[in-house]
């Protein structure tokens, strides 16, 4: 039986729809260019797609930590 006070995993959908443009926003304000940001951010959930298939996403309390890292 699982625990039901544990957070369900959120989907690669759910964490792109809720934190894709914040972590857009972050990069542009840092790097100072739109296009630049939007590569970047394409490119970190492209990295945490494959690793989520690879099932090497751990459990994500602070998701926009980890796409940080990620990104970074």
């Amino acid at each position: 039986m699982s625990d039901p006070a544990a957070a369900p995993e959120p989907s690669f959908n759910t964490l792109y729809r809720d934190h894709r443009s914040w972590l857009q926003g972050w990069l542009h304000r840092r790097l100072g260019d739109a296009w630049t940001a939007a590569d970047l951010t394409h490119d970190t959930f492209v990295r945490v797609l494959a690793a989520q298939q690879a099932k090497a996403v751990p459990s994500l309390r602070e998701p926009r930590a980890y796409l940080l890292t990620v990104g970074r």
